[in-house]
C-alpha cells in the first residue's frame, strides 16, 4: 500500500501532466483521505488559474466594472488514486466551500 506521500505525490504528477504549468499558479495540497475500505486516496489539490475577461465597450461604467473584475479564480480539483499501486484512476472537480 502507498502511503499519503506516495499518493499526494501521483496526484500532482497527475495533474502537472494535464495542464501547462502556467495555468497551475500556486498549485497546493489541500485536502488528504483515505477511502473507508482503504481502496483509495482522495488527494485535493488547488490551484489559481487566471480567467479570460473580455475588453469593454467604450464607455465610462463598462471600463469601470472591467476594471473590477477579478483576473483570477481559485480551483479545486480531487485526485482519486490505488492505494495499492498509485494508479490514478479520477480526476473530478470539487466546488470551493463558501466562506
Amino acid at each position: 500500500m502507498i502511503n499519503v506521500k506516495e499518493a499526494a505525490k501521483a496526484a500532482t504528477d497527475f495533474i502537472t501532466s494535464l495542464y501547462n504549468t502556467h495555468e497551475l499558479i500556486n498549485l497546493s495540497l489541500e485536502e488528504v483521505e483515505l477511502s473507508d475500505n482503504g481502496e483509495f486516496w482522495y488527494i485535493t489539490l488547488g490551484y489559481t488559474r487566471p480567467l479570460k475577461v473580455l475588453p469593454p465597450r467604450n464607455t465610462a461604467s463598462a471600463l469601470q466594472g472591467y476594471l473590477n473584475q477579478p483576473t483570477t479564480e481559485q480551483v479545486y480539483k480531487v485526485i482519486t488514486v490505488r492505494s495499492h499501486d498509485g494508479e490514478v484512476t479520477s480526476m473530478k472537480i470539487r466546488a470551493p466551500i463558501a466562506a
